[in-house]
């Protein structure tokens, strides 16, 4: 046999009655403590990208300054399948980009603001040959695809298993 158990709407305490509950506790502990505002630990590993840079305009010359000091820059983060894809292209044409992780710098949303600025664009992967700007990854493909890609790398002076 099953036992029912049956509740009453009486047996539940009403809305006046949990709001005058809560009104005697806090007369008699006081007003709950506010909590502060939670500190978030940097991440491991996080490291600036170079010399501190404290504005946009900064951020920008910067990576302006990184694609034209680099044969070839590939702006990523580590958990994006697209940016693998790019950088594993370039690892099977035996070329050495300068990979910056933007998710393991402490400034990396700057950088991808910078990034932005430059492109046009805010997702990841940038690719840079020669201090141009190829695209992310299905421009870079379409570039290898196409030749185009062999092209500016030649011309960044940068030798290629193509």
């Amino acid at each position: 046999m099953l036992c029912a158990l049956s509740l009453s709407r009486s047996a539940l305490p009403g809305r006046s009655q949990l709001l005058n509950a809560r009104l005697r506790h806090t007369a008699a502990v006081g007003p709950a403590p506010r909590r502060p505002a939670p500190i978030r630990p940097s991440r491991p590993g996080a490291r600036a990208m170079g010399a501190a840079a404290s504005s946009e305009a900064d951020f920008t010359a910067m990576v302006q300054q990184k694609n034209a000091d680099n044969p070839v820059m590939v702006y990523s983060k580590t958990y994006c399948p697209y940016c693998s894809e790019v950088k594993s292209l370039f690892e099977r044409l035996g070329v050495n980009a300068k990979v910056v992780e933007l998710d393991e710098l402490a400034d990396g949303s700057k950088v991808q603001e910078a990034l932005a600025t430059v492109t046009g664009r805010r997702t990841v992967p940038q690719v840079f040959v020669g201090g141009n700007h190829v695209g992310g990854c299905d421009d870079t493909v379409a570039a290898y695809n196409s030749g185009k890609l062999k092209t500016l790398l030649e011309a960044a002076g940068v030798q290629a298993k193509l």
